[in-house]
């Protein structure tokens, strides 16, 4: 009688349960929008590893967008071509090419992006040391 109870009970909730997850799923308006879990994540750890480099590197994690879109597709093809040519690993980060060089075209391909102007002047408002950059290069080239 006792488990007779309990699984009316478990099967009651499991019901409802189902109901609201489907009436969930039916609200939740995704139509349209890209599926990023189709996304390997392989790429996103990879390109996170230079970007903790770059910012170890350089002290100021979005000084980036101050940098000239060709200087990118100029290093995202020589991080190509040394793994090409057999060499997996940057001599000078002893990470590996293929991950500069996806950084190198996330960097090309924000760049690309319509709203670039936009974001890239959100990013420099939002970061103080993008802007002391930013004023130290406007003095040194007048």
């Amino acid at each position: 009688s006792n488990k007779t109870h309990t699984d009316e009970n478990t099967s009651s909730l499991s019901g409802t349960s189902t109901d609201l997850s489907k009436n969930i799923q039916c609200a939740k308006a995704d139509k349209g929008k890209l599926p990023i879990s189709l996304v390997p994540m392989t790429i996103i750890k990879d390109i996170a590893a230079i970007r903790k480099y770059g910012e170890e590197k350089y002290h100021a994690p979005n000084n980036w967008v101050l940098v000239d879109k060709q200087r990118y597709v100029d290093a995202m093809w020589r991080h190509l071509i040394a793994y090409q040519e057999g060499e997996e690993y940057d001599k000078e980060s002893g990470l590996p090419h293929l991950w500069h060089a996806a950084c190198n075209m996330a960097f090309i391909l924000e760049m690309e992006s319509p709203d670039w102007d936009v974001r890239k002047q959100q990013l420099i408002a939002s970061d103080p040391k993008l802007q002391e950059q930013l004023k130290k290069y406007m003095e040194d080239n007048k």
